[in-house]
């Protein structure tokens, strides 16, 4: 039925009834009626969207590279920025474990170039109070030490390295050593399975099914996406269904 036809309908039901109204005061009963719909559609896709932005999330990631190839600090950097991301940044107890996890049982001289260089900055840039230097043992000044007790490498040890000898502890080494190194490549993981979220909407309006549902989801999308949600995901109406007053 055409809004055309269902206004004359209701009109001839007012005056059957003995009630005198015209057809511009049923178009105002009808947007009166969609103003409260659309204010209620508004109400759950509030609660709807707070309730998906929950579970959606969007990390990233480093995955870490061991190259047994034995370089310098600034060749290692140099190879990883070609074919990775950079050297690798350590900035937590949880990188950290990352990055001892590959080595494996192998040999690799016990000493791994990292990015931490120069007056201790990463070579990627990125910033972290988080260190893990050697503290001082029987056979070890505490690091970083800068060469003080090594001849002729006094002042001259500017790059770090991971210690496999010391369980991952950090030492400062001269840059023109040869050795191998972690670099690592960035990636950007999405979290967002599938959820279904349940929606009542109690609606007077002469729209139908169909076009409640569109309205439904346009407005979710607009929702998500003003809070900061990537727009790469989809939504489809399950169960729609009409329930009686």
């Amino acid at each position: 039925m055409d809004l055309k036809h269902a206004l004359g309908r209701f009109a001839a039901e007012c005056d059957a009834a003995g009630m005198r109204i015209s057809t511009s005061m049923c178009e105002a009963m009808r947007e009166q009626s969609e103003e409260r719909m659309e204010s209620e559609i508004d109400r759950q896709i509030g609660a709807a969207a707070a309730v998906m932005r929950s579970m959606y999330r969007c990390e990233s990631t480093q995955i870490y590279v061991l190259v047994t190839e034995r370089n310098t600090w600034r060749d290692a950097q140099n190879y990883c920025r070609e074919r990775n991301t950079d050297l690798a940044s350590v900035r937590s107890e949880t990188e950290l474990q990352q990055i001892l996890s590959i080595t494996g049982s192998g040999n690799f001289g016990y000493d791994i170039w990292i990015g931490l260089y120069r007056n201790r900055l990463w070579s990627d840039q990125s910033n972290s109070s988080f260190s893990y230097w050697l503290p001082w043992t029987q056979s070890s000044d505490p690091q970083p030490d800068n060469g003080l007790s090594i001849p002729g490498q006094y002042q001259a040890q500017h790059c770090t390295t991971v210690s496999l000898k010391y369980f991952g502890r950090w030492t400062d080494e001269r840059c023109f050593n040869s050795l191998p190194f972690f670099c690592y490549s960035e990636h950007q993981l999405t979290f967002l399975n599938e959820y279904v979220v349940g929606l009542r909407v109690k609606v007077s309006t002469l729209d139908n099914l169909s076009q409640i549902e569109q309205k439904v989801i346009i407005r979710l999308q607009e929702e998500l996406i003003k809070h900061g949600v990537s727009g790469n995901f989809t939504m489809s109406p399950r169960d729609l269904q009409k329930i009686k007053p």
